[in-house]
């Protein structure tokens, strides 16, 4: 499978700093969880169900249901919820390995790939989350996608409609 996504729109966004100045500020706290109140799979299946929740979201911002997607659409959702999965993992101080449990489980569920068509595609969204010169298109839509979590936990669903349908206009024929 070819990642389909143009290299012709970036958004320089630094919003994994953003991120760590808010939670150093505690002005953003998502949820906090600890062993002691709830087993690691209730953890784990509260993560899965929020990002589904997102999805969810995502398709219904774009006014349209997965199975009138593209493949194109489905990876720049796919993306931008990559960008979703980070910063849920990061403002709960999860584990670089919850990261990819979670986007895998996305592509799965949410998405539809194969095991090995999510393992290869979250694979290449790390490395490009890791280095902007990589794939400068697909870097700039996972940081939308963390800006488009904040905007999905304050319930900003205009905004959250903008971003992602933004990204759309700008990549899609």
């Amino acid at each position: 499978m070819t990642w389909q996504i143009e290299q012709n729109w970036d958004a320089g966004y630094d919003n994994i700093a953003l991120l760590q100045s808010l939670i150093s500020r505690k002005k953003l706290l998502l949820f906090k969880t600890t062993s002691k109140l709830f087993s690691e799979e209730t953890v784990v299946e509260e993560h899965r169900i929020l990002i589904s929740k997102f999805t969810h979201q995502l398709f219904l911002s774009i006014g349209k249901p997965f199975e009138k997607t593209t493949e194109l659409e489905r990876q720049i959702l796919a993306s931008f919820s990559f960008g979703a999965i980070h910063a849920q993992c990061f403002l709960n101080q999860l584990p670089a390995l919850e990261i990819h449990k979670l986007a895998i489980f996305s592509l799965t569920a949410e998405f539809k790939y194969t095991p090995q068509q999510a393992k290869d595609f979250v694979e290449h969204l790390i490395q490009v989350a890791s280095d902007k010169e990589l794939h400068p298109t697909t870097h700039a839509i996972i940081h939308r996608g963390i800006d488009g979590h904040r905007q999905f936990i304050n319930s900003d669903y205009v905004n959250l409609s903008n971003n992602i349908n933004g990204i759309l206009t700008l990549i899609c024929p």
